[in-house]
């Protein structure tokens, strides 16, 4: 199958088929549309030196639906600037049944410390929003292609916390390491395991707001717009709360100096999050990053 092919079979997720941390929905295929999905699978806990290392944040988002009910959700970023974070457009957007109120990021590496701090008058790990911004072509709708151009930027009041460091971006010709089989680490905030309801028999996620990764997860296809990579999950990968969390990989041509780019952000995936995952891809989108980090910070 052609990564066109795979792509587009996924793209019979609704909204709640991406990966915002939210009950996560029924689905029979293999990765549609807009599938909701959450935490790390089959992942280790990350380090907070991990966290900073990488520049990985936490971003929690208030809602309200239609009816006035209010709630929150989960995702992940990843600091472009000290006060510029990269994420999914659809972790950005609002909807006629769900509206986005507010988002605050946060830099520690699990929410209960975050809460603590908080409860005790502690500000110094969560950061306000100042403007948002999504791809001016993306697109959640289940009709035609689906799920399209997956991708946003926050900006910051004020820089994120100084031991916090800045992610790398690939360059244009990253895009030749790529390939079927190359591996790449995830990492992300969402749930970490699906547990069957006593009572309902229905699959529930569990596990979510603590940063966990999972390394050796292999590239299946770099679409052929250069904008999506498809992985491998069957030995682990993301879920719900992830979206918008990065896809490292390392270059080791130079084994005395590797280096390690962020090349994806988490889009979308199929229930329990053990078959496929879709990434848009940051070498693909590296025009629209790099002018509107521009246009953000304005």
């Amino acid at each position: 199958m052609n990564t066109r092919n795979l792509i587009n079979s996924l793209f019979a997720f609704t909204f709640l088929g991406l990966f915002v941390s939210c009950s996560p929905s029924k689905t029979t295929s293999a990765i549609a549309n807009n599938d909701d999905q959450a935490g790390i699978m089959k992942g280790v806990d990350s380090t907070l030196d991990f966290q900073k290392e990488n520049g990985i944040v936490g971003i929690y988002l208030m809602l309200e639906d239609s009816k006035g009910n209010q709630g929150g959700a989960t995702c992940t970023g990843t600091l472009v600037r000290p006060n510029v974070v990269l994420t999914a457009a659809h972790c950005l957007d609002s909807s006629q049944d769900m509206k986005l109120m507010g988002a605050m990021v946060f830099f520690t590496h699990d929410m209960d410390t975050l809460s603590a701090e908080m409860d005790k008058g502690n500000f110094a790990n969560v950061r306000e929003t100042e403007k948002l911004m999504i791809h001016e072509k993306y697109n959640s709708s289940e009709q035609a292609m689906g799920v399209t151009n997956d991708i946003g930027l926050i900006r910051l009041k004020g820089n994120a916390p100084a031991s916090f460091k800045v992610a790398n971006l690939p360059p244009a010709d990253l895009a030749q390491l790529l390939v079927k089989d190359a591996t790449v680490t995830l990492s992300g905030f969402g749930l970490n395991k699906y547990d069957k309801d006593e009572q309902s028999g229905e699959l529930v996620g569990a596990g979510d707001g603590l940063l966990r990764q999972v390394s050796g997860v292999k590239i299946i296809e770099h679409d052929e717009t250069g904008h999506e990579i498809a992985f491998d999950q069957t030995n682990g990968g993301a879920c719900h709360g992830d979206s918008g969390g990065p896809a490292f990989f390392t270059d080791t041509k130079d084994a005395a100096a590797p280096k390690t780019y962020l090349v994806g952000v988490t889009s979308r995936g199929e229930e329990p999050c053990t078959t496929v995952s879709i990434y848009s891809s940051t070498v693909g989108f590296s025009d629209w990053i790099q002018t509107n980090i521009e246009a953000i910070l304005k």
